[in-house]
C-alpha cells in the first residue's frame, strides 16, 4: 500500500509540473460490481478509479493545470472495430439468437459524437461527469436493432439469467466470462443530471445525436457486414 501511495504522489507531482489541461476519459462501468445500477450518480462508491482520482486531485488553477473526467458508457459509432463486428460474427454463423434473462434490463449507450461533445462541455468544468445518451434502452433491444439494421434476425430465445451465470461460475472463467454475463443481464444506467445542470447553457450550442439516429448512422457505416454481403 505504501508503494502505491508513493507512486500516486510521484505521478501527481509530475502532472502538476505540466502546464496543461487534462481531459480524462474513463467509464461509468468502474462503479459496476455485478448488481443493478439504476440512475447511478457520480458519487457511487468505487475502488477502481485511482487513476481518475489522481488526475482530479492534481487540478490546480493557481499552477495553471486544469483537469476534468468524464465517464461515458457503452460507446459506439460508425466503423467501430469492436461492438458491431463482434455482434455480427456469431450472427453470420447462426448463433446470435439468445437473450440472457427476461430481456428487460436497461443499459446506457453513448454515441461517439456525444462523447466528443461531452469532452468539449466538460472542459468548462472541473469534476467527474457521467456522459451518456441519457436514453436508457433494453440491452437486448439495442443489440437486436443493430442486427436487424444489417439484415439479420432479432434475438428471440430467452436463457434464464441464473442458469447462464451458474454455468459461467462453474466453468470458473470469472475474468473472461462472468463479468460480461453480469453486464448483459443487469440494469446499468446512470444519471446525467449533474452534467445537464452544469452544462445546460452550453449544450444548445452543439448538436446532440439521439440514440435512434445514432444507431442508424452506425448501421449505415457497415455495408460490408450486411447479411449476404
Amino acid at each position: 500500500m505504501s508503494s502505491m501511495i508513493q507512486f500516486n504522489r510521484t505521478n501527481k507531482q509530475k502532472l502538476l509540473q505540466t502546464n496543461m489541461c487534462v481531459l480524462f476519459l474513463f467509464s461509468a462501468s468502474v462503479v459496476f460490481e455485478g448488481t443493478d445500477i439504476k440512475n447511478g450518480r457520480e458519487d457511487l462508491p468505487c475502488t477502481k478509479i485511482q487513476q481518475e482520482k489522481l488526475v482530479l486531485e492534481a487540478c490546480s488553477k493557481d499552477k495553471g493545470f486544469l483537469t476534468v473526467a468524464i465517464r461515458p458508457h457503452g460507446i459506439f459509432g460508425p466503423r467501430d472495430p469492436l461492438l458491431v463486428p463482434i455482434l455480427v460474427d456469431p450472427a453470420r454463423r447462426g448463433k446470435m439468437k439468445f437473450i440472457i434473462g427476461d430481456g428487460s434490463n436497461l443499459v446506457d449507450f453513448t454515441y461517439v459524437e456525444n462523447v466528443v461533445h461531452g469532452h468539449i462541455l466538460a472542459a468548462e468544468h472541473l469534476k467527474a461527469y457521467h456522459i451518456t445518451n441519457d436514453e436508457p434502452v433494453r440491452f437486448w433491444d439495442f443489440m437486436s436493432q443493430i442486427l436487424v439494421g444489417l439484415g439479420y434476425s432479432a434475438l428471440r430465445y430467452h436463457l434464464p439469467y441464473t442458469l447462464v451465470y451458474g454455468i459461467a461460475l462453474l466453468l470458473w472463467l470469472i475474468a473472461v466470462l462472468l463479468r460480461p454475463v453480469a453486464l448483459a443481464g443487469s440494469h446499468q444506467y446512470y444519471s446525467c443530471a449533474q452534467a445537464k445542470e452544469d452544462m445546460a447553457a452550453l449544450r444548445p450550442k452543439r448538436t446532440w445525436v439521439p440514440l435512434r439516429e445514432a444507431i442508424v448512422r452506425t448501421v449505415e457505416s457497415y455495408p460490408h457486414l450486411r447479411k449476404g454481403a
